[in-house]
């Protein structure tokens, strides 16, 4: 008969379904549990049992090709029979029975075997074995109805029963008939309205929807009273209904995902029968926020002090009420010191301290982690109490005149700019910040001496005292001072930023020591004798690259002027200059560093390279990488000026990857093409060109087009020059004719393009014009083809026909009839 090919696909309906995507085997033969029909499909093929020297192919003449195996263990005795019917109408389906009591490795010789072609004997497509034949082998071909006798079985007897589709092109059904009854399946013992399903909290100090679960905790409750079962616990039906890759430790099992479905298989350890159920697991879990710091003025300059820790309890339960949870303190992050009156809590770390939240849902004990830091801030570092002297300037010798009290500032607060200070006529409200008066002009007759509040940014204060007292030599004749700075803005001008203050200590260095004097800076000698104009602290030169300023030195205890002149110069030193590519490539296949250079620059520096995540990678000017990316270089100059930062983009290519499922072929066909997939850069990252079997001939499209059959060269190569790959295609014909006439050309008929590349398996069978088969081909392993002979005797000059069945990598299946032509000169 006919050769049979195909996947046999099956699952028991009613209580018992198998998803497998596999044929089985009479080793792994499915255990039939119950009198329960069952629904046949071929998605596959399995081993040749009859390989084995104790099995004996079937009577019947056929082969084992799409095949399951089912093995029929009897429980109580009786007759034993089956219909299996193709859901179709046309499907040829075949069977054999082996038993009983055999082994897969030892079956012996079929004792009931139909092969009964049902389109070829005009029947329908049904077969099995029922109570009114007579026959128990019939076949192959039209020979019989498809039926034969059915079995007079015995409680404990095994049978394995092997069914084969050849056409492969739907299922079918298998209804058990006759008196004989099957073992039954395992049951789940569970009550109705009671779940098995399994809730644990998101405790493990991280919330990621992961916990540990006891996956057996519901084991006695399912069992019941049932003997002689074994439970597994899988993760997917599939793996359940197989009986594979169960979870290796059920009692601790950290779920994949929230919630997730686990699978339960039990299984009679007697008779192989099982049951398939599933329950879901959830972790139960909620998010509290990170508060924000807390802080508190320190009272004793101690360091430490209380905090009411529960101030930044709603900040962290973000939303969630209060009345469903309780929150604890903890001074460690393993939660074991717990803070007994986090209302009235003093620190016990100088500086910052964290602190630990568990946050605890009163409904079921879950909890959620959360922490932040106390901090006590300093008061602030003053100078007090503070003379302030003046010299009376208003023309009127009366010890009255204006000051201007914000002068007093830098020194009640030893130059720290991040405090403010006020000014008040008492200690009280200074302290209380009542009644603030404004700093000029303050005319010492309103009072003598005032109260500075000074105060931190977090609003700690201290109160400094100023006493009011209203009261020269000159500068070197030679002296000078010269401040040099970068031109470290957008545009190279020579122009730049001075803080005029780091030249004041020299300045006053020039003169006797304990006096009380200031600096001013002025533009030009008569802004400096008029005071008008000053000059602020941080002040752009206005002359490109070298500027003098006039400096105005002045007594604090009488306010005359120390001295007057030109003793200050601003030197702008330029930046450094030199030129970058903005792009190269680097390929990412190769071990060879790409060196990247500065070029043209305006005088000798120094450099240093960096690469997007700030990391040195260089300090010369030119550096060997071996990663793409954005790469940074700043020189630097005797001077310590910095150049502006110069990139450069190193983009990454790479040689092509290239597999079978990166192409697509149109072959037997009038025009065939092979077309390169590249969509999503699923060849990798480079710039590629393509090429068909000549290296000298590359173009820029991916299609092909006018392929003759056979086997071919696809190559790809990188225009970046990464490198080139190459990958054999396979393009589908089917030769018209052969002469096998062993002049070395067209000697025998083969496809043209078959490779296990593209191909897993395939069969070719060569009929005569009267249907009869003269040769049987396995595509793939068959060098030669066929070289025209039938049982070693050359067949004459004719037409000859051939059907083709190949299966894909994919395990797409793939027929092609047609026919062509012997002719023998």
């Amino acid at each position: 008969m006919n050769l049979k090919r195909g996947i046999l696909f099956f699952f028991l309906v009613c209580s018992v379904k198998l998803f497998s995507q596999e044929p089985t085997d009479a080793g792994n033969a499915i255990v039939v549990c119950g009198n329960i029909n069952m629904e046949l499909n071929s998605n596959g093929t399995g081993l040749d049992d009859f390989q084995n020297s104790g099995n004996i192919a079937p009577s019947c003449g056929f082969t084992e090709s799409q095949s399951l195996w089912v093995r029929v263990v009897i429980d109580q005795g009786g007759t034993l029979g089956f219909t299996i019917t193709s859901n179709n109408g046309f499907d040829d389906y075949d069977f054999a029975v082996y038993g009983p009591n055999v082994t897969p490795t030892t079956l012996g010789s079929s004792i009931r075997c139909s092969s009964t072609n049902p389109q070829s004997a005009g029947t329908p497509a049904i077969t099995g074995m029922n109570a009114t034949e007579t026959d128990t082998s019939e076949g192959p071909g039209p020979a019989g109805n498809g039926f034969v006798r059915w079995l007079d079985v015995l409680p404990g007897e095994e049978y394995y029963i092997l069914i084969d589709n050849f056409n492969q092109q739907d299922g079918a059904t298998l209804e058990w008939t006759g008196t004989a009854t099957f073992p039954g399946s395992p049951n789940f013992n569970i009550p109705t309205g009671t779940s098995i399903d399994i809730e644990n909290c998101d405790t493990d100090g991280t919330i990621d929807d992961q916990t540990v679960f006891d996956l057996t905790t519901n084991e006695a409750l399912i069992l019941g009273n049932q003997a002689n079962i074994n439970i597994t616990y899988h993760t997917t039906i599939n793996d359940a209904q197989i009986g594979i890759n169960e979870i290796a430790n059920p009692q601790a099992y950290r779920n994949l995902t929230n919630p997730e479905v686990i699978y339960i298989r039990l299984t009679n350890s007697d008779t192989g029968c099982f049951e398939v159920t599933d329950f879901t697991l959830t972790v139960s879990g909620f998010n509290v926020n990170t508060p924000s710091g807390l802080g508190v003025c320190d009272d004793d300059t101690d360091g430490f002090t209380l905090f009411n820790l529960t101030d930044r309890a709603n900040e962290i339960l973000n939303g969630l009420s209060p009345s469903d949870y309780t929150l604890q303190y903890y001074t460690d992050d393993t939660y074991t010191n717990q803070i007994a009156d986090p209302t009235a809590f003093e620190n016990t770390i100088l500086g910052g301290q964290p602190i630990y939240v568990r946050v605890i849902r009163d409904s079921d004990g879950c909890y959620a982690d959360a922490s932040f830091s106390i901090e006590v801030y300093a008061l602030p570092e003053i100078n007090t109490p503070f003379l302030f002297q003046q010299c009376d300037e208003d023309g009127v010798s009366d010890g009255i005149t204006d000051f201007n009290l914000s002068e007093a500032d830098e020194y009640l607060t030893q130059g720290n700019n991040n405090l403010t200070v006020q000014y008040f006529l008492s200690f009280l409200d200074a302290d209380t910040n009542s009644n603030p008066v404004t700093p000029f002009p303050f005319s010492n007759s309103t009072a003598n001496t005032v109260y500075a509040r000074v105060e931190t940014p977090e609003g700690c204060h201290r109160v400094a005292q100023v006493d009011l007292s209203v009261s020269t030599t000159s500068f070197p004749a030679d002296y000078t001072y010269t401040l040099e700075n970068c031109d470290d803005d957008d545009v190279i001008d020579g122009f730049a930023m001075f803080d005029l203050n780091q030249a004041t200590t020299d300045m006053l260095a020039q003169f006797p020591a304990n006096q009380n004097l200031t600096v001013s800076y002025y533009r030009n000698l008569s802004d400096a004798q008029l005071e008008i104009n000053e000059l602020s602290s941080d002040y752009t030169n206005e002359t490109p690259f070298n500027q003098t300023v006039y400096v105005r030195v002045e007594s604090q205890d009488n306010g005359q002027c120390v001295g007057l002149g030109p003793h200050l110069t601003l030197v702008v030193n330029p930046r450094p200059e030199f030129d970058l590519n903005s792009t190269d490539i680097i390929c990412l296949n190769n071990n060879t560093p790409l060196t990247i250079s500065i070029s043209n620059p305006n005088d000798v520096y120094t450099y240093q390279w960096t690469n997007e995540a700030g990391i040195n990678v260089g300090n010369v000017p030119s550096i060997n990488i071996q990663e793409p990316g954005v790469y940074t270089v700043v020189a630097t100059s005797d001077e310590g000026c910095l150049s502006f930062p110069n990139q450069i983009a190193v983009e990454a290519s790479n040689i092509a990857t290239i597999t079978q499922e990166d192409i697509q072929i149109t072959d037997d066909s009038e025009n065939n093409t092979i077309t390169i997939e590249t969509a999503n850069q699923n060849l990798g990252i480079g710039d590629y060109e393509y090429a068909l079997n000549d290296q000298n001939s590359y173009q820029s499209e991916p299609y092909f087009e006018g392929v003759p059959a056979g086997i071919h060269t696809v190559y790809v190569r990188d225009r970046n020059n990464c490198g080139e790959v190459s990958i054999e295609v396979a393009i589908l014909g089917f030769p018209k004719f052969f002469t096998p006439n062993n002049d070395g050309v067209n000697d025998t008929w083969q496809l043209a393009g078959v490779t296990h590349d593209s191909y897993r398996e395939g069969q070719i069978h060569i009929f005569d014009r009267y249907g009869k088969v003269v040769a049987q081909i396995d595509a793939l392993n068959s060098a030669s083809g066929w070289d025209g002979l039938h049982q070693g005797k050359p067949l004459p000059s004719t037409d000859y026909w051939f059907t083709v069945q190949l299966v894909d990598i994919n395990g797409n299946v793939r027929q092609r009839k047609g026919h062509f032509s012997l002719i023998r000169k």
